[in-house]
């Protein structure tokens, strides 16, 4: 059953969460080791643009390495930059990202301490919360990782970000059903993806056998989305996996 409603959840959030975090999130579901290579991509951190207007020679070039897919190159380029300016949060971004795209794990495991670094200078820098969050669930700490995506739901109104239903997502696969479901309430009043957020809602209610309550957001669904849509058939699929039982 437990296997059942975590699919259910999964399947759900693909509605809700933006970006390629969820496919190594999905991956983490069945228990399997992520790849150096999947690490990177779970990171869902985009490529940095070059900086415009800026005198660092060595900053650029690192960036273009790095945009060019040659990060041994750029880490000993920026890793210049960085000695010369250590606080430089373009650089340390970069850096970070280079860390992970090496196909090397204890580069890409060292990458969280530098969007840490990142994270002491900006708090809300959202490059540097989502790398960390992300790797740092992909290397097992995810009490680490939660902080960070607690960081990201809260530096703003991310609710369409899908920030929310990542943190909710990731609460869920480390068992605090409480703070997924707090997180999920939260939101339902703001987000425009309102009949995905009650399937969600609804599902962690089954894992906490509290069906009764489970099956009135399920019912709600069935009510508003019209008769075909996904989500309907999502509600639909639910009564026939046990909502009522």
């Amino acid at each position: 059953m437990l296997k059942s409603a975590i699919g259910m959840v999964s399947l759900i959030a693909c509605m809700v969460i933006t970006g390629p975090a969820l496919a190594q999130s999905s991956s983490d579901l069945t228990g399997n080791q992520p790849s150096v290579t999947d690490l990177a991509r779970g990171a869902g951190i985009a490529q940095l643009a070059a900086p415009t207007g800026m005198s660092s020679l060595t900053l650029q070039k690192g960036i273009d390495l790095l945009n060019a897919g040659k990060p041994l190159q750029a880490i000993d380029m920026l890793s210049v930059t960085l000695s010369a300016n250590p606080d430089s949060i373009l650089a340390l971004n970069a850096l970070a990202n280079a860390y992970l795209v090496t196909g090397h794990e204890d580069l890409a495991a060292a990458s969280i301490d530098v969007f840490e670094r990142v994270i002491s200078l900006d708090p809300t820098n959202r490059h540097a919360l989502e790398g960390a969050a992300r790797t740092a669930w992909n290397f097992g700490d995810h009490d680490k990782a939660l902080t960070h995506f607690e960081s990201l739901y809260r530096g703003g109104d991310m609710i369409e970000d899908g920030y929310a239903g990542e943190l909710a997502m990731h609460y869920m696969l480390a068992n605090q059903l409480d703070r997924g479901l707090r997180v999920f309430a939260e939101a339902l009043p703001r987000t425009k993806q309102r009949h995905a957020t009650m399937l969600l809602i609804a599902s962690l209610l089954m894992q906490k056998q509290e069906k009764p309550t489970a099956r009135a957001f399920v019912d709600k669904v069935l009510s508003e989305a019209p008769p075909g849509s996904r989500f309907h058939q999502q509600a639909t699929e639910m009564l026939q996996q046990g909502v009522d039982g």
